[in-house]
């Protein structure tokens, strides 16, 4: 910026009192004005210099060396040290991740339950009620954490490390009946499954039994009758086989009973039927045999079998006449006449008109004494004129089937 400025047509005064103002100004200036301008630092170094920190700003640190000072390290270990608040003396709530000192007999409250968090309590005199239970032995350290929905506790000597015992739920050391336990299991044991049970021969609960050679069973259910018994049943098992014998059966309402018409020849072991539609006729006065016989099929039980015989017909005389019938057996070389002693036949009738006819139906059980079957045969006559079977006299109007039914009964 210029000193004075002096315009042209000025006056002379002026003029000379501008001079001595500007040769006033260049008497008073300082060493600076000779120099040149990068001989000084620039604006905005001084800006900088302005906010730069002086020596009065600066700490004591600032003079120190770094041995002066704790490591990261260090302070790491400072920052877990116990602190004067950790230590104890009367009842307190624990924090989760807490340390404490206990000098005096007191109560611990558990912190808010966390899972995996708890709090650690050292015994230094008194004693330390944690979770209920007291702890007075100096120099223990109890630590307690919530684990799984409770809180566990694991009792800790400083000069002395223990622990408690391994619960199912809780880990710990073993206990001695544990220890017994595992010694009296055999070396190489397989656990207990259905791929080592079945290895070994035997079954587990509720699996098949299969077929074992040999074994008894006791306080057994369920066997089925079908698969599980072969043989005959011991009438024993059947109501203890009271009244039981050849000539009961066994009811459905679990007793031994007679069957109806007295012992003997309840059951029906075969039976064989003929159905004769042949008309026969006869004149005889003495038994001839009609053409009508049944045989069994199969050999009898045993020499005890009874065999019961069953006729029905229809008959019919030219006059009037007393008509028989009896039974006779046949073993393939003699026939036997079956009558009982003392009758004349096992049916008579009296037929008294050849337009009418009678119906002959009469049973008779025989005991033949051997197992071979026999055939039975059906023989009539009449005292008088002609014996018609199957028929009426007068014609063939009236025609049924003469019927013979034999069974083997037990």
């Amino acid at each position: 910026m210029p000193i004075a400025t002096i315009t042209n047509g000025e006056s002379g005064s002026s003029v000379r009192t501008k001079l001595n103002s500007v040769i006033g100004a260049v008497n008073n200036l300082g060493t600076a004005a000779t120099t040149a301008s990068t001989d000084y630092a620039t604006a905005v170094q001084g800006g900088k210099a302005d906010t730069a920190v002086q020596p009065g700003d600066l700490g004591t640190a600032a003079y120190a060396d770094t041995g002066d000072f704790a490591t990261v390290a260090q302070g790491a270990l400072a920052d877990t040290a116990l602190q004067p608040d950790q230590v104890k003396s009367s009842n307190f709530t624990a924090a989760n991740n807490g340390r404490y000192v206990v000098t005096a007999s007191l109560s611990v409250t558990d912190p808010s339950p966390e899972e995996g968090k708890g709090f650690v309590v050292v015994v230094r005199n008194g004693t330390a009620t944690i979770g209920g239970t007291g702890y007075s032995t100096a120099g223990s350290q109890i630590r307690r954490i919530f684990h799984s929905g409770g809180w566990a506790t694991y009792v800790d000597s400083l000069t002395t490390h223990t622990h408690s015992e391994a619960t199912t739920s809780v880990a710990g050391f073993m206990s001695a009946s544990d220890k017994a336990k595992l010694d009296g299991i055999e070396a190489g044991a397989d656990v207990t499954d259905a791929t080592n049970v079945a290895a070994a021969g035997a079954v587990m609960s509720g699996e098949a039994l299969g077929t074992p050679s040999s074994g008894t069973l006791t306080n057994c259910s369920g066997l089925p009758l079908s698969t599980g018994v072969t043989g005959n049943l011991p009438v024993g098992n059947l109501n203890s086989g009271t009244n039981a014998s050849a000539s009961t059966f066994w009811r459905g309402d679990g007793t031994w009973a007679t069957p109806a018409g007295g012992g003997g020849g309840g059951i029906i072991l075969q039976a064989a039927q003929t159905i004769d539609t042949t008309n026969r006729s006869a004149t005889s006065t003495t038994y001839v045999d009609s053409g009508v016989s049944c045989v069994l099929a199969n050999n009898l039980k045993d020499t005890g079998s009874k065999v019961r015989i069953r006729v029905y017909a229809v008959v019919s005389n030219s006059t009037t006449a007393a008509c028989g019938f009896t039974l006779f057996s046949w073993d393939g070389s003699t026939a036997t006449d079956l009558t009982p002693s003392g009758v004349n036949g096992m049916y008579e009738i009296v037929c008294n008109s050849s337009a009418l006819i009678w119906t002959v139906a009469f049973e008779f059980v025989h005991s033949p004494g051997s197992t071979t079957p026999l055939t039975y045969r059906l023989y009539y006559k009449s005292n008088s004129g002609t014996n018609y079977l199957g028929r009426r006299g007068a014609d063939t109007l009236i025609d049924c089937p003469t019927i013979m039914t034999i069974e083997e009964l037990d």
